[in-house]
């Protein structure tokens, strides 16, 4: 037998875009958690929520809060979550261009342009203490004559 524990999943992952790749990073890690026989998530009432089905015989529910929260602590330690202005795009299409040369990068988990909004979202793993860190170019539009 299992129960089930649901919890908001904008409180473990508070930096996170609808749809955002970090939660499939979540579900993966607690999935692989000894009395979790499945971690997914759910929609309610236009709420992302982690849903947790678990055995109470290997795992208490506080045990399972714990390890539900401090999961969900580590991915936002290590994934840095961004909006930033997106100017100087003048087309739809570009937006698009952006998008993939954005997720082509090493450590980029996910990017994605909005040119309506002129907002470009990503998420990166973030470097580690000590580690070199490239230094980043300005992004400059192609122009054409």
């Amino acid at each position: 037998m299992t129960n089930t524990l649901k919890l908001d999943l904008p409180l473990l992952l508070p930096d996170m875009e609808d749809g955002d790749a970090c939660a499939s990073l979540l579900t993966e890690e607690l999935s692989h958690t000894r009395g979790v026989a499945k971690a997914h998530i759910v929609r309610e009432n236009g709420t992302a929520r982690l849903c947790l089905h678990y055995d109470p015989n290997l795992v208490s529910l506080s045990k399972i809060e714990r390890l539900a929260r401090d999961a969900g602590a580590r991915v936002t330690d290590r994934y840095r979550h961004e909006a930033l202005p997106l100017d100087r795009i003048f087309a739809a299409d570009a937006a698009d261009t952006l998008t993939q040369a954005l997720e082509a990068l090493p450590g980029m988990l996910h990017a994605r342009a909005n040119y309506a909004a002129g907002v470009v979202y990503v998420a990166y793993d973030a470097p580690r203490p000590g580690a070199r860190r490239a230094q980043p170019r300005p992004w400059r539009p192609r122009t054409w004559p």
